[in-house]
């Protein structure tokens, strides 16, 4: 049986210098988690930077951290092994206001409650790239033990997948629910998806209940026009410019052709419009204009 250890020690690392870390977050940030390590690694990597103080203990004492997942399914999916480079006090304040933690924020990431923590600064080292997403391991018994070390657990390999599996594949856009700022991080396999599709969506405010329906049919189709709505929060329409966009949630009501006529598509939003009552004309939290 192959372990852990002995990819380590194959890639020339001694497991008992290396932390390994199974990350199962808050969870707000759950479901969005796997891509942002596949996809997103600045963030991914400011997320593990800090850590309670008693890991904070064991970080101390090795030069290398290897880090998993835990996904839905209870499976321990790898995504790196990052050697240490420095460790130094950083404050809360400066934790809050670096960008990185102000896009993992809008995604449902909590910030510590301590006044200070260390801050790690990790390298991921190449040798074990090939291996992101698609290695999975079993973590045993001890779920509740975020970091382990690989001389004292053996970590089996349970299977090797051919692809990177962090990105589930979206199997349809219909069941997509989305705020803003999963939008601006959104996977690149499911931005090429959605924007293969013109459609009718729908945005919900979430603190009242107010909804807009719109159309997509650009050049990128509905990916073009959510991502508008996730640089300006309000993609040009009138009412929306009055909201908090952190509030809006964005769903497809009705998929239609790449090459659906324009025409064709404007007469599926007005019969969306009518039936939803989004016209402030129709309904006092209706969102469209027209």
């Amino acid at each position: 049986m192959l372990v852990f250890g002995d990819l380590l020690i194959k890639c020339g690392l001694t497991p008992a210098d290396v932390n390994v870390i199974r990350h199962r977050t808050e969870i707000s940030l759950r479901s969005r988690f796997p891509w942002i390590a596949s996809e997103k690694p600045e963030l991914f990597e400011y997320y593990q930077s800090t850590q309670s103080p008693t890991r904070e203990r064991m970080l101390e004492r090795r030069s290398y951290l290897a880090s998993f997942v835990g996904l839905e399914n209870g499976e321990t999916i790898f995504v790196g092994v990052y050697r240490k480079r420095s460790a130094t006090r950083l404050s809360k304040k400066d934790f809050e206001a670096d960008e990185r933690f102000q896009r993992l924020s809008a995604l449902g990431c909590l910030s510590y409650p301590e006044e200070e923590r260390l801050y790690f600064d990790f390298e991921e080292l190449e040798d074990f790239r090939i291996y992101k997403g698609r290695l999975f391991i079993g973590w045993g018994e001890g779920h509740r033990s975020f970091i382990q070390v690989p001389d004292r657990q053996k970590f089996p390999i349970t299977r090797l997948s051919a692809e990177n599996e962090l990105v589930a594949e979206l199997s349809h856009p219909g069941e997509l629910m989305l705020s803003v700022a999963d939008i601006r991080e959104l996977p690149m396999t499911w931005r090429v998806r959605i924007s293969q599709w013109r459609g009718i969506y729908l945005i919900t405010d979430i603190s009242d209940g107010a909804r807009y329906v719109g159309a997509a049919y650009g050049s990128d189709n509905l990916w073009q026009r959510w991502s508008e709505y996730s640089i300006s929060g309000h993609g040009g329409d009138v009412l929306l410019k009055t909201r908090d966009a952190a509030n809006f949630r964005f769903s497809v009501l009705q998929l239609l052709s790449p090459t659906e006529e324009i025409d064709s598509v404007l007469a599926a939003e007005a019969g969306w419009k009518r039936r939803l009552l989004t016209r402030r004309a129709d309904w006092e939290f209706g969102l469209n204009a027209n």
